[in-house]
């Protein structure tokens, strides 16, 4: 028997998980429809206009990935939030959209976590700052207020107990910042 690539299988599983986060919510619909107050027709537009962002937009990322690297693409990402949507003069993103990013989404006990969570949209909140953290390692953390972005990006999945590293990457930008204000 012959077994396939293991980095191919990864890839296709990744493609899997992402699109069932896609198609997920459609078994919601109606409840959806409900704690929204409006009818079907709108509650679906909602799961629709994911999808239809995930189409627009991922030829482009994966295009920007394979060009400069994931990491570089994350960051400068992160760094666009921080600065409102435009980097020395050009705008990529409204104001508004990188502003509704921080807007609270949920505040209340995370069923996964167990703790008490404010979200955003794809974002943990933070006070004025907001950030995500991934299970193998990886954590940006967004200050809008100053115009500051900080990530550390793993070159692989790995378990993340007892691994600081990206945590003290994220301090070290914060007492930089600390320097910088004094």
């Amino acid at each position: 028997m012959h077994l396939p690539d293991p980095r191919r299988a990864a890839v296709v599983l990744a493609g899997a998980a992402a699109f069932v986060s896609l198609y997920a919510p459609q078994s919601l619909l109606p409840l959806l429809r409900v704690w929204m107050g409006t009818n079907a027709a709108l509650a679906g537009l909602v799961v629709s206009a994911a999808t239809a962002g995930v189409a627009l937009i991922a030829p482009f990322t994966g295009w920007l990935a394979d060009r400069y690297g994931r990491r570089r693409v994350i960051v400068m990402a992160a760094l666009l939030m921080a600065c409102g949507g435009a980097v020395r003069g050009l705008r990529l993103l409204s104001q508004a959209g990188c502003d509704r990013a921080r807007q609270e989404q949920f505040h209340g006990v995370d069923r996964i976590l167990g703790r008490q969570v404010r979200w955003g949209l794809g974002y943990g909140l933070f006070g004025s700052t907001y950030g995500w953290g991934g299970w193998g390692g990886s954590i940006v953390m967004i200050e809008p207020g100053d115009r500051m972005a900080a990530a550390y990006v793993t070159n692989q999945m790995r378990e993340p107990a007892g691994d600081t590293r990206g945590l003290e990457v994220i301090m070290a930008a914060y007492d930089g910042l600390k320097g910088l204000r004094a």
